[in-house]
């Protein structure tokens, strides 16, 4: 099997590694300034190739901040060959003529897996930002989808005083039934000053402006979720509120174990399509 990792981040670079010493015919494009050396697909590589792991091209810029800009995703699509593979983490974003393609975040067990290496991230994050034990604070999580959910777990374990907030009755007793406390999202006016930190992890603006005024400036303010976000950085911080944005967590925080889990979930994605076939 001949396989292309195209653009990305350091979880693409640690894939090709791993794929090449699994003995998989490997080669990349737009992972140039990874500092691991790959082997760079030319054209012919491109058009023979069985599967393209390729990050999302509609979602952010391509190929992304390892790559030194050739081919570009829309020349890699129109290379590919009839009948190979086109893998990618997510198609958020994808026009209505994009080409047949393998999505990752169908794969439950995925999904599920990158949610706590990105709640992993996040907690590391936290760790190295406040001046404080994660066992002496507060902390508020808001939102318990897979992200939220995995989180909250972690900083409870590790002796914080969780609260989720969250929409849903059902999630609120399942955070409960976690060992955290629980608010509806309706209810934190008037009361966010009391957490030490807070995490935002839906992809909706759950903190606008007169909710970012109640905060302790003396908190850390973290956003974990993806485009829209869960409150505007620029305005957080104009408020002179500690806050950061924590996008692509897995890639930064633990690129290796993210790299082999992507590659072994492009490998599950691709037995499966050919049995379906």
């Amino acid at each position: 099997m001949k396989l292309l990792l195209a653009g990305g981040d350091m979880r693409f670079a640690w894939a090709a590694r791993l794929a090449a010493r699994q003995g998989i015919d490997t080669a990349t494009v737009g992972l140039e300034k990874s500092g691991f050396p790959l082997r760079q697909a030319d054209e012919d590589f491109i058009r023979s190739a069985d599967a393209i792991l390729m990050a999302n091209p509609w979602r952010s810029s391509f190929p992304g901040p390892l790559g030194e800009g050739w081919p570009r995703a829309d020349e890699i699509m129109a290379m590919m060959r009839t009948g190979a593979a086109l893998i990618l983490p997510d198609d958020i974003g994808a026009p209505e003529n994009a080409p047949a393609r393998l999505c990752l975040d169908a794969d439950e067990n995925y999904t599920q897996a990158n949610a706590l290496l990105t709640a992993e991230g996040a907690v590391h994050a936290a760790m190295r930002a406040l001046p404080c034990a994660i066992r002496d604070i507060r902390a508020l999580v808001i939102g318990y989808g897979r992200i939220g959910r995995q989180t909250a777990r972690l900083l409870t374990a590790l002796g914080a005083s969780v609260t989720v907030a969250a929409r849903r009755g059902e999630s609120r007793d399942q955070a409960e039934a976690a060992g955290a406390a629980s608010c509806r999202l309706d209810e934190l006016a008037g009361r966010l000053g009391r957490w030490r930190l807070i995490i935002s992890t839906p992809p909706a603006t759950v903190l606008p402006d007169e909710l970012l005024r109640e905060i302790d400036p003396d908190a850390l303010l973290m956003d974990v979720a993806s485009s829209p976000f869960g409150f505007s950085l620029e305005r957080a911080k104009a408020l002179g509120l500690n806050a950061a944005r924590e996008n692509g967590l897995p890639g930064r925080y633990c690129p290796e174990s993210a790299g082999r889990l992507l590659l072994d979930a492009a490998l599950k994605a691709m037995k499966k399509g050919e049995e379906s076939t």
